[in-house]
């Protein structure tokens, strides 16, 4: 999905990040960008950028250099967004089989910028507080499944808060218990981009029968160069220097 050129300038912009320790990892970013795609609803760069970066995103000595970064994840943003109206948005090859291996590292951290993307629309995926799970539809159920699944691969030592069978790790189940998870994470990220893909069909309906005229809300979409006074990429209606780009801060390098 993310090419080695992509790679290489997306573990760049996180080096220069201006509060590195507010940041997220590069597998936590790719799991971060991929939830924001299926994301059934729009979600603009001065809303998920800070979630990323931290507060006082990049570290860069012009505007020219903020612009570049941005440029660069709007481009990855996109491919993402692509992927997902095509329907040919999966979970990534390399999260797959890694219960075989025990390395665990990049799956727990995917799995976190996956949740912390969903979190920004949470009435989607998350239930209720207090719901009964007897009489759940099989999609309901399904999906409180898929996001059980995600949220203890993200952050395995808080296991007990959603398992219901918590792992004793003094037995040696903790291990185990991550090998099983990791086993049918695949699975629980492909329902929730299926799951995502039925809510967008349902929000673009909507949109259409209310007579827009338009397909829903426009994406962002990455651009080699945005002036200051044109439209601001994301879709907000605004200029560009009255949004996105007084997300991108300049921050001098010490």
């Amino acid at each position: 999905m993310i090419s080695k050129k992509e790679e290489k300038k997306l573990r760049e912009i996180l080096n220069r990040a201006a509060e590195p320790d507010q940041a997220l990892s590069y597998d936590a970013l790719r799991g971060f960008l991929f939830g924001l795609a299926m994301t059934p609803d729009v979600v603009v760069p001065s809303e998920w950028l800070p979630v990323a970066f931290g507060d006082e995103m990049f570290a860069v000595d012009t505007e020219q250099e903020a612009q570049q970064a941005y440029n660069v994840l709007m481009q990855v943003y996109n491919k993402f967004i692509d992927l997902f109206q095509g329907g040919r948005l999966t979970c990534p090859p390399d999260l797959v089989g890694l219960d075989q291996d025990g390395d665990f590292a990049v799956v727990e951290e995917w799995a976190y910028g996956l949740t912390e993307a969903l979190l920004l629309r949470e009435e989607f995926w998350y239930a209720e507080e207090g719901l009964e799970l007897e009489g759940l539809t099989p999609e309901e159920e399904g999906l409180h499944t898929a996001m059980t699944v995600v949220q203890a691969m993200a952050m395995p030592d808080e296991a007990a808060e959603v398992l219901d069978s918590p792992p004793d790790k003094e037995e040696g189940d903790f291990e185990q218990l991550l090998a099983s998870l990791s086993a049918i994470f695949p699975d629980a990220v492909d329902f929730l981009v299926g799951y995502a893909s039925v809510l967008e069909a349902e929000r673009q309906r909507i949109l259409a029968e209310a007579g827009s005229g338009i397909p829903g809300p426009p994406r962002p979409v990455q651009s080699e160069k945005v002036g200051r006074n044109e439209p601001c990429p994301c879709g907000s209606g605004k200029k560009y220097k009255k949004c996105c780009l007084q997300q991108a801060k300049v921050v001098p390098i010490h």
